[in-house]
C-alpha cells in the first residue's frame, strides 16, 4: 500500500495531538510541517509559510492537517481544496455563519 503524503500546519497543542495520533497509522507519511515559529524540538522538516512549502514541493501531497489559529482556517483550507488536497480542519472553519456558508 502506498503511503499518503501529508503536511501539518501548526504545531501547537492541537497540531501535536493530531500528529501523534496520525503518525501511528501505517498508511500516513508526514513530509514536514508549516509554522512561523522556529521549532527545534519537532522532528520533521519545517517551512515558515505555505508559499515556501509550495515553492519547494508544489501541491504534491495527499492531505493537510490544519491546526492553526481560527482566522487562518478558511483561506488555508480553500487553498488546499482548490488543489485537490484532502483537509483535516480544526473547527470552526471561520468566525461566522456567513463566512462558512
Amino acid at each position: 500500500m502506498e503511503k499518503k503524503r501529508g503536511i501539518l500546519l501548526g504545531v501547537g497543542n492541537i497540531g501535536r495531538h493530531h500528529f501523534r495520533l496520525l503518525k501511528l497509522r501505517d498508511d500516513i507519511n508526514f513530509i514536514g510541517f508549516i509554522d512561523p515559529l522556529e521549532r527545534v524540538d519537532f522532528v520533521l522538516k519545517q517551512w515558515k509559510n505555505l508559499d515556501d512549502f509550495v515553492a519547494e514541493n508544489g501541491w504534491n501531497i495527499d492531505f493537510a492537517v490544519i491546526a492553526t489559529p481560527i482566522e487562518t482556517h478558511f483561506d488555508l483550507a480553500q487553498n488546499f481544496l482548490e488543489h485537490d488536497v484532502h483537509v483535516l480542519l480544526e473547527k470552526p472553519i471561520c468566525f461566522d455563519y456567513q463566512g462558512a456558508k
